[in-house]
């Protein structure tokens, strides 16, 4: 049933005119240009990859400094400490070519301050913060993850009771 497809004649016949000729051309350029993109997006993924990283390589006419994921971790918890709404539970170092990206997984607790305005405080602290203990000024990315919000208050916030109001239907 299917030996017909690999005989000679049947593809003389398939590509007997223009058309078919043509149609057959555009179908062999369409997955030559398929498999172009695949390979391509296979080398972009190897050579642009984002890896955990142990370490930071600052470079240094006189040697290599080699800092490690625990000290920038050390260091960023006591910038991390001034912000009573933000429990830290993991920091990851990553690295995607020369650059380095921090990862801060954290529980935000509910406050006076919301999200966006601490993160707009913690960013530039963490950044000076590292630079100026450790000298570490390629990281480029500080990636803030929050895995859980506490919605518990403290108990020197007064607790709001709700006001509901009668509704009269008429009935």
């Amino acid at each position: 049933m299917g030996q017909e497809y690999f005989s000679l004649e049947f593809w003389r016949q398939i590509l007997s005119n223009d058309f078919n000729r043509g149609f057959a051309f555009a179908i062999a350029m369409v997955l030559a240009i398929i498999i172009f993109f695949i390979f391509l997006k296979i080398l972009l993924l190897l050579f642009f990859r984002t890896g955990r990283s142990s370490t930071i390589i600052i470079k240094d006419p006189t040697g290599d400094l080699v800092i490690t994921r625990d000290a920038v971790e050390a260091s960023a918890r006591v910038v991390l400490d001034r912000f009573a709404q933000l429990d830290v539970e993991r920091i990851h170092l990553y690295r995607r070519g020369g650059i380095y990206i921090l990862q801060i997984n954290c529980c935000f607790i509910q406050g006076p301050q919301g999200l966006p305005v601490i993160i707009g405080e913690v960013k530039p602290q963490l950044l000076d913060e590292l630079a100026l203990t450790l000298g570490v000024n390629n990281i480029k990315e500080i990636k803030i993850r929050v895995e859980s919000v506490n919605t518990e208050r403290a108990a020197s916030e007064p607790v709001e009771s709700p006001v509901f109001h009668e509704i009269n239907s008429g009935f």
